[in-house]
């Protein structure tokens, strides 16, 4: 009998596809091919996660109620039995095995592939939390009667109008793909989505003169959705960067560009991810990892609540019925520019 395959395998099975996809391309076409330290947090936290949320979908669809549960309840199950920490050696193998697949080939644990399959997984750590909230909230709305309604539920778009202007709009909603630094450092990324935000604002309000009354709080809350919808992809707070800043004697965040000659935080947070290699050196700081990764996240969620904060206030602006408990014209406190 067929072994069956829930959430967290399908997922172990996809991520191995691509590692060995990659490896491929690394060794069959090496003279084109660079290394790409960040090529499987963008993977992951990107094409992987939409591909996940997708899955949990397509896989209850054709299920009835009773099995649809089971599978759902199982699969979250899963997530707990199934730990990076308790899964590192069967990810490694199952790399082995789907590099060579068709054939089959003794597993000898070369330090290379071992090392690289490593790597591939010191991402998928860092990001399997998302994956178990997401297979939760799944199982929550399928008990609710709810799940597949996203699917659904913002699919209108406004009718299309010649005056209107997005290339702010995708501009934005093109950094948000990366949910780690892969072109950018993270104060490069900062001070772009700095500026991606104010090029963003005008763009609306221009566009929002050029709408009829009636097609302005459609149009706000559709870009609204499309930003927001990206947030999950961050849970780092100003808490959790407040920890490497007492690290390293930096008394608030807005202070680290005041002593860039000789603040070693502002050195990691203006460098590009090491390489693999480098990350093996004796005297690696392992401290680089977790602050790139945490204040990427860090500034990735704050500037879109701040474009959310932009759209509640202008949702409140263009709302037809004012005294009406708008959910919209709820504000995020507490934001202060960075």
């Amino acid at each position: 009998m067929e072994k069956e395959i829930f959430l967290v395998e399908e997922l172990e099975n996809r991520l191995a596809i691509e590692a060995a996809k990659y490896q491929h391309e690394l060794n069959e076409n090496w003279q084109n091919t660079t290394f790409d330290p960040m090529h499987f947090d963008t993977f992951i936290s990107g094409e992987l996660y939409g591909e996940f949320v997708q899955a949990i979908y397509d896989r209850i669809k054709p299920l009835n109620s009773h099995e649809a549960n089971r599978f759902l309840t199982l699969s979250v199950a899963q997530f707990k039995t199934h730990t990076p920490a308790k899964r590192e050696q069967a990810f490694i193998l199952n790399c082995h095995d789907t590099y060579w697949f068709p054939n089959v080939v003794e597993f000898k644990g070369n330090e290379h592939d071992v090392k690289f399959a490593q790597h591939v997984w010191k991402h998928y750590t860092n990001h399997f939390n998302t994956f178990k909230e997401a297979a939760e909230n799944g199982l929550a709305d399928f008990k609710a009667g709810t799940l597949g309604n996203s699917h659904t539920a913002i699919k209108e778009v406004i009718k299309p109008t010649k005056e209107l202007n997005n290339e702010s709009l995708n501009i934005f909603l093109k950094a948000l793909t990366y949910n780690y630094p892969y072109e950018f450092t993270p104060l490069n990324f900062k001070y772009q989505m700095r500026d991606n935000l104010d090029y963003l604002k005008h763009e609306v309000l221009e566009n929002l003169i050029n709408l009829a009354k009636d097609d302005r709080m459609p149009y706000l809350n559709k870009i609204k959705f499309d930003i927001g919808n990206n947030r999950q992809h961050s849970t780092i707070t100003e808490k959790d960067i407040q920890v490497w800043l007492d690290k390293y004697n930096v008394k608030s965040e807005s202070d680290i560009s005041l002593t860039r000659e000789s603040a070693s935080l502002y050195r990691i947070l203006d460098s590009p991810p090491p390489t693999m290699d480098e990350e093996f050196e004796p005297n690696f700081n392992r401290d680089i990892f977790g602050i790139q990764h945490d204040f990427y996240n860090y500034y990735y969620g704050f500037y879109i609540d701040l474009a959310v904060e932009f759209f509640n206030e202008q949702l409140q602006i263009h709302n037809p019925n004012p005294h009406q408990n708008n959910p919209c014209s709820r504000r995020t406190h507490g934001l202060r520019r960075v």
